[in-house]
């Protein structure tokens, strides 16, 4: 509401009514109110009307009446308002065109006001018109306490007001007001409101509130808002607002506009943001507790020495506890929305419990504990020990320098990236399971679904689980890998060497099904008492069979092939070896193994063996292709016939 408001005048005809200009609707509502009481006046047969210009000494009302009190337009001056008896009301209409003080008494209530400026001092209600047509106004209304509770409505233009009780100040819409209640003492209250619009970046309204408790709703732009040691409660729905929450003793602040720069102090803030693009940085040493609704985007909340607690239900929201050199206090982020980005850095404890979409969590470099229930989202972990709860879909985990440990349980495509700390991972019934081992050693636990992982430790300990493993090794690592029941292949876990690695399989459950690759590598299911299938790759391997029957398969490297106390197969496939023509030792050969030559023809065993070669209590066959296979301690062929077949 907005517009004129109408109040009886002193005379007839056209001056039966004053009509008085406002440009705010809160300015407007107060007026209405003014207004109102003096209608009712009337109504009832209690109002006094008079005209006052100047020079005379001011009627005092009488008690039972309400003396309205028009001031001509040419007023100007001092004017002293005597005080009304008991039960009585003053107010006064003022239309002047040149400056005017007035010295009220407590109960005046002042409504209107012309081109001149004004001053008031001591009125119980004021609200300033906006007649003149300016926003260059200059007033200035001081209140004391014995005036609460007051009620102050300012125009447009540099207003200042000095509130020292209890009551309600607002500013106009247009212009740079100062509202001050910092002399106001413990045990009042006041209701600030700054509704001042500006343009190009210049400062709006000012507000200093001081040891009672104090409500400022800021609904213009570029206000700055300072508290002071009482309780603070903001609610700004305005633009590109500063609102300083240092000194109150407690502090509660609504951020539903936009662009507004919040910052805390060393006692307690709790905010709230539904707005856009907000900034707060609480710098509090006390708990800071802040709540972003579905409806705030783009919020940027920084952390500081105190406890900071977060629920973000927003989009695109930035939460930084501190740099990671620098200490904050703990951590506590429930992360609901979609597009958030997190950064604990140097939080003292860091905790984040993810139930939104597409969020990104950086862990802190002391303990971290992190939830993900959301999807697709991501998490990167610093240097402090981290442990993540992984149960649902999409999402990456990122390991630091410190332990890393992972329960995946309830999760479906998770990734998960080791950094240079141990790490630990717990499949559960984790499905589509994606495991990049860290460099400073891993522990897998595999479970009820097929798990990929990759080890790059230096000494890792994998164990597949009832749904099976696809396993590979980094260069120069060292895995022992433990299988579980066999799953439909027939094999708890699928195997993959490197270049110098290691990769020792122990299982009385299920076999494994083992692949070397390039490099000097050891493949060993020496420990495995279930049927293994072992092949060769194309650098330096060393395959073992354990004490089941297990097939190993020669590759394009030179080999050493070790049989176990089972009947072992040991298979060279033409099309394989004869790439390379490796020269491959076999050694624990024992008369319940077999050699078989495939691709090489049915006489090819037969030529072998009659060409076949022993020295120093080994003995050696030489294929078509010119591979060969020294068989070690064995010292002669007779030893080796019936043993080698070809086709």
């Amino acid at each position: 509401m907005s517009g004129n408001i109408t109040v009886p005048g002193a005379g007839t005809g056209s001056s039966a009514t004053v009509s008085l200009t406002f440009n705010g609707s809160a300015n407007a509502g107060l007026a209405q109110q003014i207004a109102n009481a003096l209608y009712l006046a009337n109504t009832s047969g209690t109002l006094s009307i008079s005209t006052y210009t100047g020079g005379t000494s001011l009627p005092v009302v009488t008690s039972g009446q309400t003396q309205e009190l028009i001031l001509s337009s040419t007023t100007s001056g001092s004017i002293t308002v005597p005080a009304a008896a008991s039960g009585a009301q003053q107010i006064i209409v003022i239309t002047n065109t040149a400056p005017i003080t007035i010295h009220g008494t407590p109960g005046l209530s002042v409504i209107g006001g012309g081109a001149g400026n004004v001053t008031i001092i001591d009125p119980a209600s004021i609200v300033l018109a906006d007649q003149g047509g300016s926003t260059n106004y200059a007033d200035l209304v001081s209140v004391p306490a014995a005036d609460s509770p007051y009620l102050i409505g300012m125009r447009d233009g540099l207003e200042t007001v000095y509130g020292t009780g209890s009551g309600t100040l607002q500013g106009g819409t247009h212009g740079k007001d100062f509202l001050d209640d910092a002399g106001a003492g413990t045990g009042t209250s006041n209701v600030i409101l700054t509704q001042t619009t500006q343009t190009g970046g210049v400062a709006g309204d000012t507000v200093i509130t001081g040891a009672g408790s104090t409500t400022v709703n800021s609904t213009g732009s570029d206000a700055l808002i300072l508290d002071g040691t009482g309780t603070f409660t903001e609610n700004d729905t305005g633009t590109n607002d500063t609102i300083a929450a240092a000194d109150a003793a407690t502090a509660n602040v609504t951020t539903g506009g936009t662009n507004a720069l919040v910052f805390g102090g060393s006692n307690l803030l709790t905010l709230l943001d539904t707005g856009g693009s907000n900034t707060i940085s609480s710098s509090s040493s006390n708990n800071v507790f802040v709540t972003a609704s579905s409806a705030a985007t783009g919020m940027a909340l920084f952390g500081g020495s105190g406890t900071m607690t977060v629920l973000d239900q927003g989009t695109g929201d930035d939460i930084v506890g501190s740099a990671p050199l620098v200490a904050s206090g703990a951590l506590a982020v429930t992360t609901a929305g979609a597009g958030a980005f997190v950064y604990a850095g140097g939080a003292a404890s860091f905790s984040n419990v993810d139930t939104g979409t597409t969020n990104t969590i950086v862990g802190s470099v002391n303990a971290t504990n992190v939830t993900l229930g959301g999807t697709s989202g991501a998490f990167a972990a610093l240097s402090g020990a981290t442990s993540v709860v992984a149960t649902s879909s999409g999402n990456l985990v990122f390991g630091g320098s410190g332990s890393l440990a992972v329960t995946a349980t309830g999760s479906s495509n998770l990734t998960v990236a080791g950094g240079s700390g141990p790490e630990t991972i717990t499949a559960g019934s984790a499905s589509g399971l994606l495991v990049y081992g860290s460099s400073g050693n891993l522990d897998f636990v595999g479970g009820s679904n097929v798990a990929t992982v990759v080890g790059f430790g230096a000494a890792n300990t994998v164990s597949a689980g009832s749904g099976g493993l696809l396993f590979g090794a980094g260069a120069s690592t060292n895995t022992t890998v433990t299988g579980t029941s066999a799953v439909s292949s027939g094999y708890g876990a699928t195997l993959f060497g490197s270049s110098g690695a290691t990769i020792s399989y122990t299982s009385a459950l299920a076999g494994a099904f083992m692949v070397a690759g390039t490099g000097n590598e050891t493949l060993s299911a020496a420990l495995s008492s279930k049927a293994d299938v072992l092949f060769g790759g194309s650098g330096t391997s060393s395959l073992v069979a354990g004490s089941a029957n297990d097939t190993i398969v020669a590759g394009t490297g030179n080999e050493t092939i070790t049989g176990g106390a089972g009947s072992d197969l040991m298979s060279f496939v033409k099309s394989i070896v004869s790439v390379t023509s490796p020269s491959d030792s076999v050694t624990n050969f024992t008369s319940s193994d077999a050699v078989a030559l495939y691709g090489y023809g049915a006489t090819a065993a037969a030529a072998a063996l009659s060409a076949a070669t022993s020295s120093g209590g080994n003995t050696t066959i030489t294929l078509s292709d010119n591979t060969k296979i020294t068989f070690v301690g064995v010292s002669s062929a007779s030893a080796l016939s019936g043993h080698i077949f070809s086709s």
